[in-house]
């Protein structure tokens, strides 16, 4: 899909998506956009890295990019210009390096997610900031998980923090969403190589095995089975 969307009487796009295509080839200079707001390029097909002229994008509200091909890594790119961005998505596009501490200053920054890059050191304090959802699962960061993710934010916010390599994460956390939630509110102290769950009803053991209890008055919003060695119906 190829879209772009222009306001009458401005000779340039304000928006362009670039979504779900098999394009070949890099990613494309876009010095020129300089009037663009909102830029998508989520599963399209191009190579990084992601050209240095993104920089000169300054309007930018909303910028989408993901699930670039190619081998070679590059650092963050330099966004520091985009005052105004809303939506911030770099999943996938091969980065390597820290977050910038930059972001910090993106007052109007409300969903981040650099999932599934190679991204490491200090995640930078983005308290100050009303993200209503920050993404950064798959990448290398080590350490220990900052305090004002565990202490300060709040259970409105959803945060995905899963398989980094923290130090201070027990084993039962490591592929929790809720990462944050899980180190502040439960303390995680079980490992489970194998589970049965007996939904609404008490433990009870069936044969050889043991079925956990789940209350009644929990509910199970959602459950997410991935990256595991489950095999079986």
């Amino acid at each position: 899909m190829f879209w772009v969307r222009c306001t009458p009487g401005h000779p340039q796009s304000f928006a362009t998506g670039l979504d779900s295509n098999y394009f070949s080839g890099r990613v494309p200079n876009l010095g020129s956009l300089t009037q663009l707001e909102k830029l998508e390029m989520q599963g399209s097909g191009l190579e990084g890295p992601i050209p240095e002229s993104i920089s000169l994008l300054t309007k930018l509200t909303r910028l989408a990019i993901s699930d670039l091909n190619g081998e070679g890594s590059q650092l963050f790119p330099n966004l520091s210009s985009m005052t105004s961005m809303r939506k911030l998505m770099l999943r996938g596009c091969n980065l390597r390096g820290s977050i910038p501490g930059y972001l910090s200053q993106m007052s109007n920054l409300q969903y981040l997610d650099l999932s599934f890059n190679d991204l490491g050191g200090d995640i930078p304090d983005l308290s100050d900031i009303d993200l209503e959802k920050m993404y950064l699962t798959g990448n290398f960061f080590n350490g220990s998980v900052p305090s004002w993710l565990t202490d300060e934010f709040d259970n409105e916010r959803e945060v995905d923090l899963s398989y980094n390599n923290f130090s201070d994460v027990p084993q039962s956390c490591y592929e929790r969403l809720d990462l944050g939630k899980c180190l502040k509110s439960h303390p995680c102290l079980k490992t489970y190589y194998s589970v049965h769950i007996n939904c609404g009803g008490p433990k009870v053991t069936i044969g050889d095995k043991v079925y956990e209890a789940v209350k009644n008055d929990v509910l199970t919003k959602s459950i997410r089975v991935q990256e595991t060695g489950l095999s079986g119906r």
